[in-house]
């Protein structure tokens, strides 16, 4: 009996050796995801929090309204493409006066990075094809990669005072609806290259309330580097949507099949938002908090008199070929703000109804718009905007 009860163990701890070489050969491939539990500051993350106090980042810097934000008069080439920005932080060398020129009619541009032009030069994304290509437009852009919809509507509220404005783009990726409930962004995106903060929204009797950036000054990341993170990351989490639904280290972290299992589950619980039914998705806490956001973001504009348009932009995780992934995650909040008769600019429909595939508008190895994807949106957005009368030819 006793031998037979230790040939059973030790095939199962054979078998345990091998799942766990098995695993720890799959972590080693999938090492750019990485294991990042959220009660601890990644040596991943350290060097570029201490960049951001040295104020060494070239293209961005530190904002204690926006989290972070764009650098004036800055430029940066990566991988041959331009970055540049003007003395007022929108993209491009251009600068522009307060008042609007005569027979001018002047647009004014927030959201991420697909309203920035992710991957693209300067004169390859869309706003500067939408200015370039009509001689009466102005436009200024005020996107800004990995911001969410907080941040680009906080961003009008300080940059609307600045300039004199005809017509508002609010761009909006759905994805964006998961960085809207996210405070310190590794918790959402734990391989982030911006181990940063930023304010977020939250909704308290069916209104926005703001809840502020946490790090209200610059020298508060020293906090992180100094040993008892801990601590400081379980405040920013008590404001986090994904703070609970993380990763803690624990003892079992040794073996490679406990991270594995850790990891994807955390993997799985990011892309639920892709693959969550409809009616699911719209009693989500980060569906409801980025609804109110874009509509209080509008609305705000109208009260400016201002013309708001909201244009949803797609992402390359909409085009996948997987049978599970919600080709368009976005139409729920598309019905809800058509039905409201709010101005909207549906790009993903305007592709198809170009026949236009992924292949087509997408970087082959990028996540954003290629020169002629931008020339495409740039080309809708006209369209709507002159068909629809918000400017005039």
């Amino acid at each position: 009996m006793l031998q037979r009860f230790w040939g059973a163990t030790k095939i199962v701890l054979i078998n345990l050796l091998i799942l766990e070489v098995l695993a720890f050969i799959i972590l080693l491939v999938l090492k750019p995801v990485g294991y990042y539990p959220v009660d601890r500051v990644d040596n991943f993350h350290v060097p570029r929090i201490q960049c951001l106090m040295d104020d060494c980042f070239v293209y961005e810097k530190y904002s204690s309204e926006l989290g972070w934000t764009v650098r004036e008069n800055a430029e940066n080439i990566h991988n041959k493409k331009v970055f540049s920005s003007n003395s007022a932080g929108a993209r491009g060398k251009k600068e522009y006066s307060y008042e609007i020129p005569d027979s001018t009619y002047r647009i004014l541009a927030f959201g991420d990075s697909f309203t920035f032009g992710g991957e693209v030069s300067d004169d390859e994304n869309w706003p500067f094809f939408l200015e370039d290509g009509n001689h009466n437009l102005e436009v200024i852009n005020f996107g800004l990669g990995a911001w969410g919809t907080d941040q680009a509507y906080i961003r009008y509220q300080l940059k609307s005072k600045e300039f004199e404005t005809d017509v508002v783009l609010i761009g909006f990726m759905f994805e964006n609806v998961l960085r809207n409930v996210n405070i310190y962004r590794p918790f959402y995106v734990p391989e982030s290259r911006k181990p940063l903060t930023k304010p977020r929204f939250k909704i308290e009797e069916d209104s926005l309330v703001l809840v502020p950036n946490p790090m209200s000054s610059l020298s508060d990341y020293s906090l992180l580097l100094e040993g008892g993170e801990e601590r400081i990351l379980r405040e920013f989490g008590n404001n986090d949507y994904w703070y609970p639904k993380r990763f803690k280290a624990s003892f079992w972290d040794y073996s490679a099949i406990v991270r594995g299992v850790k990891l994807l589950l955390s993997t799985k619980e990011t892309y639920k938002a892709f693959y969550s039914p409809n009616q699911v998705l719209q009693e989500t806490e980060y569906y409801r908090v980025s609804l109110k956001i874009i509509e209080e973001f509008y609305e705000e504009v109208l009260e400016n008199g201002d013309i708001p348009v909201i244009v949803f932009f797609p992402n390359k995780v909409e085009y996948s070929s997987l049978p599970f992934i919600n080709s368009k995650p976005s139409q729920p909040m598309i019905s809800y703000f058509t039905e409201k008769g709010y101005n909207l600019i549906d790009i993903r429909d305007q592709f198809d109804t170009h026949n236009l595939e992924k292949k087509d508008i997408f970087l082959e190895k990028g996540q954003h718009y290629n020169p002629y994807g931008n020339q495409q949106v740039a080309e809708y957005i006209k369209e709507f905007l002159y068909m629809n009368g918000l400017v005039e030819q």
